[in-house]
């Protein structure tokens, strides 16, 4: 009916990237950390004040769209069921590789909804009033990116995740699919709204997947604003952009630290590991001073 009244305009953009960086390059970055916004916890991406207008990070499966066709009913399949169009992209993208991610823009949200997993619910129709293109292309984008899932890694802690490999497999996933695809999408999307990506029930940490997907939006020239829903991390997050970008910190010195950490084999870092204190250790290691910093348990 709504296609009768007021026929669809404007295209549908589906961009598949890889990133294959190495250690070293990621070391050699001298692109500066841009300041990192966090947005008050229980907000959400389709928040008016805090998420409209921005390019939309999609916490996906490789296979994007997860069980959207198949009774699914967390973040992406919502995403992918309010915005029907984005459905082409399970017939368009095969399985995503560890180095690709992939970006969407154009699809237009028809329907509100209400609840989540088994209490999600229609809650009626909705018009879309985001900006548009001359062409009547909608500026609602998502950058599809899957996470490790540490399920099927053993000792998923965060000394694990910090090991080179899978510092690197997940900086490069981040890269692959915030970095602005052609110039359309970096001028319409100068910002990226981002959270706790693969830190349920994959096991993911939050403070180190907060640093790696701040690096990876730096990188690209895109401002991360983070949404840490129900975690207590944002005025520890905050914290740490201002004193990091205060200090002129770049992403090479990041990744640096991040490996430094890593490697740290004193009974006080590993003690910082073992109680969730990663942002600490990170002040510690790129300012060269105790710096306290209290971290509830996430």
């Amino acid at each position: 009916d709504l296609s009768r009244s007021d026929p669809l305009t404007g295209v549908v953009r589906f961009s598949r990237q890889a990133a294959s960086y190495t250690p070293e390059d990621w070391a050699n970055s001298r692109q500066p950390l841009l300041p990192l916004t966090v947005v008050p916890r229980l907000v959400g991406f389709e928040s008016e004040q805090w998420g409209r207008g921005m390019l939309h990070a999609d916490f996906a499966n490789e296979l994007i769209g997860g069980g959207v066709l198949s009774g699914g009913c967390v973040q992406e399949e919502i995403r992918f069921g309010i915005c029907p169009e984005l459905v082409v992209g399970c017939l368009l993208c095969p399985v995503m590789l560890p180095t690709e991610g992939i970006q969407i823009v154009g699809a237009e949200q028809f329907s509100s909804y209400s609840g989540y997993m088994w209490k999600l619910r229609f809650a009626g129709d909705f018009k879309d009033s985001s900006v548009r293109e001359p062409d009547g292309t909608v500026l609602n984008g998502i950058a599809a990116i899957d996470a490790l899932d540490g399920r099927l890694i053993p000792h998923f802690t965060l000394s694990k995740q910090l090991e080179e490999n899978f510092l690197l497999r997940e900086l490069n996933k981040a890269f692959a699919g915030f970095n602005p695809a052609d110039p359309a999408t970096a001028a319409a999307f100068p910002e990226l709204a981002t959270g706790n990506w693969g830190c349920g029930v994959f096991g993911g940490n939050i403070q180190l997947k907060a640093c790696l997907q701040w690096m990876a939006g730096s990188q690209g020239g895109t401002r991360i604003h983070y949404f840490p829903f129900d975690a207590e991390v944002g005025p520890s997050l905050q914290d740490l952009s201002a004193r990091l970008c205060a200090a002129n910190i770049t992403v090479g010195q990041l990744w640096s630290a991040l490996v430094k950490i890593s490697g740290a084999q004193t009974i006080e870092s590993q003690v910082l590991l073992s109680g969730n204190k990663l942002l600490e250790l990170v002040l510690e290691t790129l300012l060269g001073r105790k710096t306290i910093v209290r971290i509830p348990e996430c």
